[in-house]
């Protein structure tokens, strides 16, 4: 059990440094906004997009793109495609939780 009720799991080290900050995270927001019984879970799912330029920029890139001048965005995401490759080693972040009645 975590902070404020919530649920989340440690999983390996390279999940509880990098997503399961993210995993903590969002427990947390969710918490704080008022929701109880807060699950938050990693889930891997390997990925074979039939459109794999599609998917990684609105999938993964979307978040960097927003931080990066537009005149840079099609050279960083031309750099990261030359190195996809399949499946992608794609986790997903899922969450449950009850609004708490008005």
């Amino acid at each position: 059990m975590g902070h404020g009720g919530t649920r989340a799991p440690c999983g390996d080290r390279r999940r509880r440094d990098g997503a399961g900050r993210r995993l903590w995270n969002r427990a947390r927001r969710l918490a704080g906004a008022g929701f109880s019984d807060v699950r938050c879970w990693l889930e891997e799912r390997p990925t074979y997009p039939d459109d794999v330029d599609a998917f990684v920029r609105t999938s993964i890139l979307a978040a960097h793109f927003e931080r990066l001048p537009e005149e840079r965005r099609e050279r960083f995401a031309a750099a990261v495609l030359a190195g996809v490759r399949l499946p992608l080693d794609y986790v997903r972040l899922n969450a449950s939780a009850l609004r708490a009645p008005a």
